[in-house]
């Protein structure tokens, strides 16, 4: 059972990234299994995490990624995962989507995560944007802000 504490953490961050997006919390998200994701658009379904306090490192678990991906397709929007270290802050916040680029050509300097069960950072290491490839499909781990220019909503 989830604490109503982190629940409260939770809701924080999906209101924080729907309003910044124009997107929509998904309500009863997590609780309902008719109701997959936290926030959504028209195209784009996403699910967040967060703790409770701040100064985490930023960490993609890729279990997470594949339920979110799951059940994006079911719903026929793309797959996002928002990650944060706890502070709900935005510039705190990163994003990690699919790359609309398929590996066709020369990947050996793309790091492969496929054996991986995920990918984490420090917030004073990331740089920019980080691209990596997953069983031959590529992604990408942007911050929220630049994550929304890219999707073109700015």
């Amino acid at each position: 059972m989830i604490s109503d504490n982190y629940k409260h953490h939770s809701k924080l961050q999906e209101t924080l990234i729907a309003d910044f997006l124009g997107w929509t919390v998904i309500s009863g998200s997590g609780c309902r299994p008719l109701y997959p994701g936290d926030v959504k658009s028209d195209s784009w379904l996403g699910e967040c995490k967060t703790h409770i306090e701040p100064n985490h490192k930023i960490c993609f678990y890729f279990n997470v990624w594949d339920k979110i991906d799951q059940e994006a397709i079911s719903q026929f929007k793309e797959p996002v995962l928002f990650v944060d270290d706890g502070s709900k802050k935005l510039q705190n916040t990163y994003v990690m989507f699919k790359s609309p680029v398929l590996i066709e050509s020369d990947i050996s300097n793309i790091p492969d995560y496929s054996s991986k069960s995920s990918i984490s950072f420090s917030l004073e290491s990331f740089d920019k944007v980080l691209i990596f490839q997953r069983y031959e499909q590529l992604f990408m781990i942007l911050n929220v802000m630049e994550f929304k220019q890219y999707i073109g909503l700015e």
